[in-house]
């Protein structure tokens, strides 16, 4: 097995980073970072299945309801409910 290595300056190599980031977000489609899916949502609020339902119930978090199973989840407003129950020990 042949390895190639590359040496760079470390200035140069973090402005490649910076680079390679900025083009990987200019392709995530705007939608998708402000709406997600079920599974981002619970690991946002780190809770599980019944309480994201139960939150849903209540309001407490915005939702779009795609079809009967399909729900999205709007990102600002779980940040919100995060925010809003903050409690200092």
């Amino acid at each position: 097995m042949n390895v190639e290595i590359i040496c760079t300056e470390t200035e140069a190599f973090y402005q490649l980073v910076d680079k390679i980031m900025d083009y990987a977000k200019s392709k995530i489609p705007k939608h998708e970072e402000e709406w997600v899916d079920s599974d981002i949502a619970m690991s946002i609020l780190g809770i599980g299945t019944t309480t994201l339902q139960k939150y849903r119930d209540q309001n407490l978090i915005r939702v779009s309801r795609l079809s009967k199973k399909h729900i999205m989840y709007h990102r600002p407003s779980l940040i919100q409910f995060l925010e809003n129950n903050v409690k200092d020990y």
